[in-house]
């Protein structure tokens, strides 16, 4: 009996000491299980949905789609209810006769100071962040799937995610917060949402950049110069991630969002800091006679920068092409 329970007691202290050591290896190296765990699950996840989807499969096992939208129509939404909130009160306002602080061009916010305004520009412009934020997600997962196994783009992919869901929360604030009652807050705000809305953008066009000049996207474009009757290689075709067309979307992408990134970049520096400083008012709920020319260019910058943003998202439509968003019923 003792020669058993001392057995017993050095296999539980072998035991013991390997699922110790398991355990330090694990904390050392969770991010490489972690990642190995996501794409066995991914690829167990899309081979359940194949097999559901299959004819032979049986009645029991199909699996239905009761929600498909497309992922381009996001963008369409977001951008609708950017312009008709903004325009909507421009007009409100002009219509109303509301005061516009003397200024001579008025920016955005100012045009929202009274009623009914108020209520339409925060309504309006929080529905706006809500699909930005969607559509952040989106972009997230149609670039993951662009990249495929690789890693690198994978951080930076993961950071635009997060920024693209921090920076529009504060677009809703800012319209919440109007210029009349909480005027500190609002500039608040104003100053984090473009700051982060430009770190997304020059995030997005890096990803992009890297999307665009991938070996495996070479690769594919000479498989198709020497197939002269169009057939494609399988054997290349299978390493690639992208076809001919997708390649030219990519390319076609990041020239539009670098110019649109570049134009944003320079209104808002000449918006924020540089108009700042330029003004003798910034630190007063009034605005300044003298100042009234240099806040009208800083009010142009602004609806310009605005007109930016709303472009730069609009690409996102270009980007999705036909992808669609499935809500599958098992």
């Amino acid at each position: 009996m003792a020669r058993r329970r001392t057995g017993v007691s050095r296999q539980r202290s072998a035991s013991d000491s390997e699922s110790e050591k398991s355990s330090l290896d694990n904390e050392h190296g969770i991010f490489e299980w972690d990642a190995a765990a996501d794409r066995r699950w991914t690829s167990l996840r899309e081979a359940e949905l194949r097999r559901g989807f299959s004819l032979d499969t049986a009645h029991k096992n199909k699996a239905s789609v009761f929600v498909t939208l497309h992922s381009r129509s996001m963008v369409v939404v977001g951008v609708f209810f950017a312009l008709t909130t903004i325009a909507g009160t421009v007009a409100s306002c002009l219509y109303f006769e509301s005061d516009l602080q003397g200024l001579v061009y008025p920016f955005i916010s100012e045009t929202a100071r009274d009623m009914p305004q108020t209520g339409a520009f925060a309504f309006g412009l929080t529905i706006t962040s809500m699909f930005m934020i969607i559509c952040a997600v989106l972009q997230y997962g149609k670039v993951k799937r662009d990249l495929r196994e690789s890693d690198v783009g994978a951080k930076r992919n993961l950071t635009a995610l997060i920024v693209g869901i921090v920076a529009p929360p504060f677009l809703g604030l800012l319209a919440c917060y109007d210029t009349k009652r909480a005027l500190n807050t609002h500039r608040a705000c104003v100053v984090v949402f473009f700051s982060l809305t430009m770190v997304y953008m020059l995030t997005i066009l890096s990803i992009y950049h890297h999307l665009s000049g991938r070996s495996t996207l070479r690769e594919v474009m000479e498989a198709y110069k020497k197939d002269d009757d169009g057939r494609r290689d399988k054997r290349r075709r299978s390493s690639c991630t992208a076809s001919p067309k997708e390649i030219k979307n990519v390319k076609f992408s990041v020239k539009v969002k670098t110019i649109i990134a570049l134009i944003f970049l320079g209104l808002t520096l000449f918006y924020l800091p540089i108009g700042m400083c330029m003004v003798s008012d910034i630190h007063s709920t009034t605005y300044s006679k003298d100042d009234v020319y240099v806040h009208a260019a800083r009010a142009v910058c602004q609806h310009l920068a605005v007109v930016c943003i709303i472009l730069f998202y609009g690409t996102f439509y270009y980007d999705f092409g036909e992808l669609k968003f499935y809500l599958v019923h098992r």
